[in-house]
């Protein structure tokens, strides 16, 4: 060690006689930042490739107003496995009074005087230190040449292991000034941080509130030691077709032993017990007697308090109405109130009571067209009114997402009056979705296919006919093929996949 003579100096001097004043000499870990981000807590969870920052400051040097003199060695203790060695910057150089070290050593170069330095305790579980003592001239002005508090250095970390399961950096001390005893202020723990996944338990059915259930997981339980406030938490953020607590007409209600929730914002509260790594959330289904049929809830993991891996992961739960009875849609045709449109105006429904409503001519001069399919699946239709005025006034119905969420982001609100838009009304019912097959799109078993044609009010050029926009659904290829050749509309194709 390079600076021995000056250490060994200091060490005569320090000596504390048994019932004597004593002064401290304290230095602190302040303005502590993790990738640049303050952090106020003496507990820091890391991952490789992280970076710690924080000020060695001296806070005290003194006794009732008395300046101490001398130097102090000042030693950098970590464990070199999960920190590596640090970059000591902006050293205290004042009246050049500055002498330092920061050559790594093992430990025992620093406490190797422990019964004659004294206060100074190794810092737990590290085994590296660099030591940088500070002497000042004394015929110029006292160690160390500054008001305190003052800053000694700033010291850098980068992280280049997880500790297992934690780690510590902290101050201890090879020398003090004469009639001196060092003290310090918390070291800094180092936890792992572990990694969060979420996890589909059982879907729910609103018949019976049977709850959704996903398990929250962490990668690792959290030690006693890293927790100083009461538990580990962790944020996830609630969506999905199901409306969410706290919003209008809420499809569901959380629960879960340390799982509380504000709108869409959850937060998982893990204890720090050194076992528990799974917490339980759970949408329990709100009875409202509407046919909704199959909608989804999906929980993500969000950016919290920067403690966690696995923001972005996130898992898809269902809440079913399978306790309500299958519907039959019906289709309509108004040929006299739109005599404009080619080929007629077409409307569906899958409501009972709406649909005797239309029946009675409470809709205009709509009539059956003999044409119905069920409904039936795991996919939710939304269904779309055009404003009246100045239109279109008609009903779009889409089992698409994209699609779904496409009108939905172009709607305005309040609707302008010389603005034409879909505007969202609810889930219609569920069907399922085409797959693939062969490059090719198809109905699973048990389905049948159901065709789409728009009656080109909008031709593909951009072009507005000076009729309203609409679409018929039919489970019949030649009604499509009809109305392509006699009415000039557009076959969309195969669009759902109808119960048998």
């Amino acid at each position: 060690m390079r600076h021995s003579s000056f250490t060994l100096a200091l060490i005569g001097a320090g000596i504390v006689a048994a019932g004597s004043a004593h002064a401290f000499q304290r230095v602190e870990i302040q303005s502590l930042t993790r990738n640049s981000v303050a952090l106020a807590a003496p507990v820091v969870f890391v991952t490789p490739g992280d970076q710690l920052r924080f000020n060695a400051v001296l806070t005290e040097n003194s006794t009732g107003g008395v300046v101490g003199g001398g130097g102090l060695g000042l030693c950098l203790e970590y464990m070199q496995a999960v920190t590596g060695n640090p970059t000591l910057r902006n050293f205290l150089e004042a009246n050049r009074a500055f002498v330092g070290d920061p050559t790594p050593d093992p430990i025992v170069n620093c406490h190797k005087s422990d019964a004659t330095v004294a206060g100074s305790v190794q810092v737990p579980f590290t085994d590296t230190t660099v030591i940088a003592p500070w002497a000042a001239l004394q015929n110029t002005s006292p160690f160390p040449g500054a008001p305190l508090p003052v800053k000694l250095y700033d010291a850098q970390f980068n992280i280049v292991s997880a500790p297992n399961p934690t780690s510590y950096v902290g101050f201890g001390a090879s020398s003090v000034s004469g009639g001196q005893i060092f003290s310090t202020g918390s070291p800094l723990l180092l936890c792992a941080k572990p990694t969060v996944v979420v996890n589909v338990i059982a879907n729910g059915i609103e018949a019976g509130s049977v709850s959704a259930t996903i398990a929250i997981v962490l990668s690792a339980a959290i030690p006693a030691a890293c927790d100083p406030g009461g538990g580990f938490p962790v944020t996830l953020a609630l969506s999905g077709t199901a409306s969410v607590p706290g919003s209008a007409n809420a499809d569901y209600s959380i629960g879960g032993t340390r799982i509380s929730g504000a709108g869409a914002v959850v937060t998982a509260t893990f204890p720090a017990d050194g076992a528990t790594t799974s917490l339980t959330f759970s949408a329990k289904p709100v009875a409202d007697n509407i046919n909704e049929g199959t909608e989804t809830l999906i929980l993500t993991v969000a950016a919290g308090n920067g403690n966690y891996l696995g923001v972005g992961n996130s898992a898809a739960a269902s809440i079913s109405d399978t306790g309500a009875p299958s519907a039959t849609v019906v289709e309509y045709l108004d040929t006299l109130d739109f005599p404009d449109s080619p080929g007629g105006h077409y409307f569906y429904s899958s409501d009972p009571a709406e649909q005797a409503a239309v029946d009675a001519g409470g809709a205009g001069k709509f009539f059956r067209t003999g044409r119905t399919f069920k409904t039936g699946g795991t996919a939710p239709v939304c269904r779309f009114y055009g404003s009246i005025i100045p239109g279109p006034n008609s009903h779009f119905f889409t089992v698409s997402p994209d699609e779904c969420n496409a009108l939905k982001a172009a709607q305005r609100t309040p609707t302008p009056i010389s603005v034409q838009q879909w505007n969202y009304e609810r889930i219609e019912y569920n069907t399922t979705p085409p797959v693939i097959v062969n490059n090719q799109l198809a109905c699973p078993a048990g389905t049948v296919p159901l065709y789409r044609a728009y009656n080109n009010a909008f031709t593909p050029a951009g072009v507005k006919n000076p009729w309203d926009s609409n679409h018929r659904f039919t489970p019949n290829r030649a009604d499509i093929n009809a109305l392509v050749t006699s009415s000039g509309w557009r076959d969309e194709g195969l669009q759902f996949c109808t119960a048998q």
